[in-house]
């Protein structure tokens, strides 16, 4: 996998998971989930999602041999 795609990955998870942050703080209205926390929690999925991502390479090279 190239190396722009373990970080183009990780960042559309995370743009997806703040997406779903805020309609989930819309639909609720639920004023608790506010912007700065979703962004926070959105940042922590994407660079958490970094490491699976290597990981996931790891073990499709595995598989092949």
């Amino acid at each position: 996998m190239k190396w722009y795609k373990h970080a183009l990955i990780p960042l559309a998870i995370g743009f997806l998971s703040f997406v779903c942050f805020m309609i989930y703080s819309k639909a609720a209205a639920n004023t608790s989930l506010q912007l700065n926390q979703a962004l926070f929690i959105s940042i922590g999925i994407g660079i958490g999602a970094v490491p699976v991502s290597f990981f996931v390479e790891y073990q499709k090279k595995e598989q092949r041999t």
